[in-house]
């Protein structure tokens, strides 16, 4: 239930023709932006992995592309996947740096 509330109050901040409040899609971003900075891996990889189903924009672009640098390799590769997933051709100088991160 939670995925579909996210993923309507995404398209809503997009301007899809779907009937959220703007507060839930505050709530949404701050939602993605505290699972990003949790302190466990697993709960980042998931908020890095949601973030593809948002729209591409500038917000899910520079939240995707700091993880690029995140600690967990499983973080990175999800940073990366959603990176895709959102078509940010804009990324992709910070994907082959991405390549060779230690």
């Amino acid at each position: 239930m939670f995925i579909i509330w996210l993923l309507a109050a995404l398209q809503a901040a997009s301007g899809a023709n779907v009937n959220v409040q703007q507060g839930d899609v505050d709530r949404a971003w701050s939602l993605l932006k505290a699972g990003i900075a949790e302190s466990h891996s697993d709960r980042r990889v998931h908020a890095v992995s949601a973030l593809a189903l948002a729209p591409d924009n500038t917000a899910v672009r520079e939240m995707a592309e700091r993880a690029l640098s995140d600690t967990s390799p499983d973080v990175r590769a999800a940073a990366a996947n959603t990176l895709g997933e959102v078509h940010a051709y804009t990324a992709i100088p910070r994907l082959k740096q991405a390549l060779n991160f230690v």
